[in-house]
Formats: structure tokens, sequence, C-alpha cells
């Protein structure tokens, strides 16, 4: 089976939070002036036993080290 999704994020980090969850070379930004979005595009068995996705960034690419595509999987059983 195919899937198509979309993901956006918008908003701001307190600094308790950033002081809380940032790794030690990894700044963490958040898109407070335009919304962040990526797509992506999937297939998976019908029994949901495996899936992969293949994500493409929509914006922000100009952002050092920025990854404009990455493909994930998943693997388990879901009921």
């Amino acid at each position: 089976r195919e899937i198509l999704g979309l993901r956006g994020a918008w908003g701001q980090l307190s600094d308790e939070n950033i002081a809380l969850n940032s790794p030690a070379n990894i700044p963490l930004i958040a898109p407070s002036d335009k919304i962040y979005w990526e797509y992506s595009l999937g297939v998976g068995n019908i029994f949901k036993i495996f899936r992969l996705d293949f994500n493409f960034r929509g914006n922000y690419l100009e952002n050092p080290d920025a990854r404009p595509f990455s493909v994930t999987g998943t693997f388990g059983f879901h009921f």
C-alpha cells in the first residue's frame, strides 16, 4: 500500500527546554518566522509489519548541514 504524508512545525522553544534537550554540538532552533514543512512518500505491506518512507524537506534548505532527503524504515507488529 502507498502512503503520502505532509508534516509541518512552527513555534518557539524555551531556554529551559533547549538546555534540557540540546545535544552538545547541535543547536536547537525553532521555526518561528515561517512554517517548516516536509513531505513523504512511503510503501508498507498490507499486514503493517514493514514500512519504508522517503522524506523530502520542503524549506530551510539554506541551513548548514540540512539534509534535503532521507529514508526511514519501520519494522514491527501493530494491531
